[in-house]
């Protein structure tokens, strides 16, 4: 029973997609263009990145609230570890530790010391925040170095590199 109701809410969501490009296309000519798909694709790529993640804790009965601003802090440390001349490979690899180790606090909090999921996450999601806004001062990050544009602007197969990340992600995690 319930894998029908999960097999006619698929072929719903579909339809309904279908249905949404259709009406797109029509009102639109270059709506469905190839260049116009890239720009959708690019334009929910760190979301939909982010949802794999999310789909886990999700799947295991949890929530987490804090994980918009672990990505932002995330987005912050490669970019002053990239400015510190760190490399990209030790930034990545430091900025996943410190990451990891929110996610670790945060599963210590609820799973050992037995406090609500929601309100330890929206404590983190809220420390974070703050943490990310004084090491910035509020002023954006900026002078990557060119290796470090392709993870962001790259193109592998002639399909922007975030995309196919995202596809090798949603692939490891289905």
């Amino acid at each position: 029973m319930v894998r029908k109701l999960s097999e006619r809410t698929n072929l719903g969501l579909l339809a309904v997609t279908v249905g949404l490009f259709t009406v797109m296309s029509i009102a639109y000519s270059h709506f469905f263009t190839l260049y116009n798909m890239e720009v959708i694709a690019m334009g929910f790529v760190q979301e939909a990145i982010m949802a794999l993640g999310m789909t886990i804790v999700i799947i295991s009965g949890g929530i987490d609230l804090s994980i918009g601003s672990v990505l932002v802090l995330s987005s912050i440390l490669v970019g002053l570890f990239l400015k510190a001349d760190l490399g990209v490979a030790l930034s990545i690899f430091l900025t996943l530790c410190i990451s990891g180790s929110i996610g670790f606090a945060n599963a210590v909090m609820i799973n050992r010391l037995r406090a609500h999921p929601f309100i330890v996450t929206l404590g983190t999601m809220t420390a974070v925040r703050g943490f990310a806004l004084v090491i910035t001062e509020g002023h954006p990050v900026t002078g990557f170095p060119e290796s470090f544009s392709y993870f962001g602007q790259g193109y592998l197969f002639n399909i922007p590199f975030p995309v196919v990340l995202f596809i090798i992600l949603a692939i490891g995690f289905h």
